[in-house]
C-alpha cells in the first residue's frame, strides 16, 4: 500500500508530462468516484480534480479505494447514469452539478 502511494505522489506534477497537466487537458466528460475511507488517495483529493477539471462530475460513497467492488450497485448506477447522459451540446462538457451535487 505504500509503495502506491509513493507512485502517486512521486509523480511529476507539473511540466509537459505533468500530472495536473496531463489532468487539465483532458476534454472528455469525466465522472470521477472517489471513496471517503480511501487511504490511497483521499477523496479530499477531489478538490484538486475540481479545480483542474471544474466541469468534471464527482460522487462520493462509504468506501474505500476500490469502489468498484466495495459498492458496485452505487458504483455502477453512476456510471450508468453518466453513460446515458446526452451529449452537451457545447464545448467545456457537463455541468458539475447536474447528476451529483459537490459534497
Amino acid at each position: 500500500m505504500q509503495s502506491i502511494r509513493l507512485a502517486i505522489y512521486l509523480e511529476e506534477p507539473h511540466g509537459r508530462d505533468g500530472f495536473w497537466t496531463r489532468l487539465s487537458s483532458l476534454k472528455a466528460d469525466a465522472l470521477f468516484v472517489w471513496g471517503r475511507k480511501d487511504v490511497i488517495v483521499p477523496s479530499a483529493f477531489a478538490r484538486h480534480v475540481r479545480e483542474a477539471l471544474p466541469a468534471a462530475l464527482h460522487l462520493e460513497l462509504d468506501c474505500g479505494h476500490f469502489p468498484q467492488l466495495e459498492r458496485p450497485r452505487e458504483t455502477h448506477t453512476a456510471i450508468d447514469r453518466f453513460l446515458r447522459l446526452p451529449a452537451p451540446p457545447r464545448a467545456g462538457g457537463l455541468a458539475p452539478s447536474r447528476l451529483y451535487p459537490e459534497p
